[in-house]
């Protein structure tokens, strides 16, 4: 893949039977892997937050599902709730 000049994170396709470049997506994991880490905060925050809200129910909630929550606090404080 050549990249447009002046702007490398443009990049042209050479060979249209190979749409992915599994170099570039395993970097791509990897940079955004990393921005999870530095940004927990803002899930620990979230998290916090919603526990805080649910206490305000009063009636038992049968299932809970998480979607990729990326917080394991979350999790556990919903597994440990009555």
């Amino acid at each position: 893949m050549a990249a447009v000049a002046g702007r490398p994170y443009l990049l042209l396709m050479d060979d249209p039977a190979r749409p992915f470049d599994r170099r570039l997506l395993r970097l791509r994991r990897a940079r955004a892997a990393r921005a999870l880490r530095n940004g927990s905060f803002l899930h620990e925050e979230i998290a916090v937050r919603l526990l805080d809200r649910l206490d305000d129910i009063r009636r038992p909630l049968g299932r809970v599902l998480d979607l990729g929550s990326g917080c394991p606090r979350l999790v556990q404080a919903l597994r440990t709730r009555e």
